[in-house]
């Protein structure tokens, strides 16, 4: 008994010292490692650990799912891009379960929230949240990795890039407008809500063309489609016009945003009144919110509004800048340069002869193939839905005929509310489904192609569908053939009326490339017809309402003797706009600038060299 009693007394001293020394050790330790599971979803941290280390500091936070990690740490952190290009790094807060995952909280109460999603569970979104950016913000990075025992794999689907891992194929799903890099996620601010998806990938997949328009059942007749259209533009106009607008501030309600002037709605609501016959009280109306919002009017507007000698020079600035930016990714074989609406009319009649050269030669080189699905829709739009081309521009994109059925078609998917194309597996990108359709429906009219006039049309009509009352589309959808699983993100119909319209008094450039070589063009929202040029003459008709004041910017005319202006000879006077009606010519720019009001519905315009 005393034996084992002297033990005891020397054993427990033992103890109590190591356990001095366990707490020692974690007094003076750096840190210490927790995990937390929700299913397929972990998340692992580290703590700067003191004896009550659940109030300590948080040093570094990792999320990992399906082969994919997304690393929180002083070496790999957050980051806000500023509009001058400056980083911002969001150091790490700490983090918070969810009822399907964990939120990551950061510096400026930015969340990154990862949540499980499916009836498998095998699907990971990646949401962030900014509710208050700093001033300026214009992107959020994201970092990423794959871990041990995953890779990527392929080519990128769309813009998404494809993993393995233990044997299974995912889906890193960006949204749109973000770019995705080998280390990060980058994704723009502008927007309130968009997700990242990782999803598994389904093998088997059903071949939408030969199952759905193997014969002519989803037929849409011209008089339907373009009904769909009009009761879509119809809704939007009675939003623009009066349950979004408010005259006293001149402001448009935007979803998700504040209330705020646009310059694209007004000039819709003013070419959708002009052809309704309704311009004369709704311009009234337009004229006063731009009166209220001065510096946010420019050239889309001015054949409505005028002011065209100051707005002629920022058009120079700006032509000056955007010649620069597409003429870097043209020279550097950038295919992102086929993503610029009009392309084609810009680098021939706004930009530099060389930027012309550069992308013609581009066109003549790549490979479709090669590109993603953003880059191949932009690509088919520039070649399709653009009027303004030389015979040149049309040679070049005559190698890309087989480009729809190769690239676009494998990405058909039908849902119950119809026919998309989709960015990513799963996942619908409205605006890009939209602009594929139409120019496949553009497309099937020039070949006279009943395939492609039938899938065009059903991707328009699928997307208008999703619209409500006033033309409000989703940005985005998640889809499976049952339905939409999901919605994200907002975009008003102004942002898609250039598009689908058709209208011919909304402002539009009129190329004289023909006429009077590169650089010429008209800008107007009247019809310009019979189109001449000689050594001594160049004219072309106006067709217009009668009475009904617009400005054009005639742009590339040079030097000339007289002006045969309503049938008269008309003299220069820099105060144009003053008057009922007038024009200023500037030689050093080589631009004519002119207020109209006819009695007529037309008459020519008469330049004498």
């Amino acid at each position: 008994m005393k034996k084992r009693l002297g033990r005891a007394l020397f054993v427990i001293p033992v103890i109590y010292a190591g356990i001095i020394g366990l707490l020692v050790f974690l007094q003076f330790s750096d840190d210490q490692n927790f995990t937390y599971q929700f299913n397929g979803l972990t998340l692992r941290g580290r703590r700067a650990l003191a004896l009550e280390h659940e109030e300590a500091p948080i040093t570094e936070v990792r999320l990992l799912f399906a082969g994919l990690e997304f690393p929180f740490t002083p070496e790999s952190a957050v980051s806000l891009t500023g509009g001058d290009g400056t980083e911002t790094i969001l150091e790490l807060l700490g983090y918070e379960t969810l009822q399907d995952g964990f939120q990551v909280l950061l510096q400026n109460d930015v969340r990154v929230q990862f949540q499980l999603t499916g009836d498998a569970g095998d699907e990971l979104h990646i949401r962030p949240l900014l509710p208050n950016p700093p001033a300026g913000t214009t992107a959020i990075t994201i970092p990423y990795a794959t871990v041990a025992g995953a890779q990527r794999v392929g080519e990128m689907v769309g813009n998404s890039v494809p993993i393995v891992f233990n044997s299974r194929t995912f889906m890193l799903a960006p949204p749109p407008r973000a770019v995705l890099s080998e280390a990060g996620l980058r994704l723009p601010t502008d927007v309130p809500s968009q997700t990242i998806r990782y999803t598994a990938v389904v093998e088997q997949r059903e071949n939408v063309v030969e199952r759905w328009f193997a014969d002519r059942t989803l037929a849409i007749p011209d008089q339907t489609f373009d009904r769909e259209i009009r009761d879509f533009i119809d809704r939007a106009y009675r939003g623009w016009r009066t349950t979004r607008f408010n005259a006293g501030t001149g402001r448009w309600t935007i979803r998700g945003m504040s209330p705020t002037f646009s310059e694209d709605i007004l000039t819709a609501t003013l070419a959708e009144a002009w052809t309704r016959g309704e311009f004369g009280a709704v311009f009234t109306d337009m004229r006063r919110a731009a009166d209220l919002h001065p510096n946010q009017v420019g050239l889309l507007s001015s054949p409505f509004l005028g002011n065209l000698r100051p707005i002629k020079f920022q058009v120079q600035e700006q032509d000056t800048r955007t010649n620069q930016q597409l003429l870097q990714l043209a020279t550097d074989r950038d295919p992102e340069v086929f993503r610029f609406r009009g392309l084609i009319p810009f680098a021939l009649h706004r930009g530099s002869t060389q930027l012309a050269d550069e992308v013609l030669a581009f066109l003549s080189e790549i490979n479709y193939r090669d590109l993603d699905l953003y880059q191949t829709v932009g690509l088919l739009a520039n070649a399709t839905l653009h009027d303004n081309r030389t015979e040149a521009a049309r040679r070049a994109f005559a190698r890309f005929d087989a480009m729809i059925a190769e690239r676009l078609f494998p990405a058909l998917v039908r849902t119950s509310e119809g026919v998309f194309l989709e960015s990513a597996p799963g996942q619908i990108d409205v605006e890009l489904s939209l602009h594929a359709g139409l120019a496949i429906e553009s497309e099937g009219r020039r070949l006279r192609n009943t395939r492609y006039l039938d899938i065009g049309r059903n991707l328009v009509v699928s997307a208008l569908s999703l619209g409500d009352d006033e033309g409000f589309l989703p940005r985005v959808i998640i889809a499976q053939a049952e339905g939409v699983r999901a919605a994200e993100g907002v975009m008003g119909p102004e942002e898609i009326y250039p598009l689908i319209s058709r209208n011919p008094a909304f402002p539009r450039m009129v190329s004289l490339h023909d006429a009077l070589g590169p650089g010429a063009w008209i800008w107007t929202v009247a019809g310009i017809t019979n189109v001449r040029a000689s050594a001594t003459e160049f004219s072309f008709t106006v067709q217009s309402p009668p009475n009904q004041t617009h400005y054009l910017i005639v742009q590339g005319v040079r030097p000339f003797a007289s002006m045969e202006l309503f049938g008269l000879e008309w003299r220069n006077d820099p105060s144009f706009e003053i008057y009922a009606r007038g024009r200023h010519y500037n030689a050093q720019t080589r631009s004519l600038l002119i207020k109209y009001t006819d009695s007529l519905n037309e008459r020519p315009v008469v330049l004498r060299f």
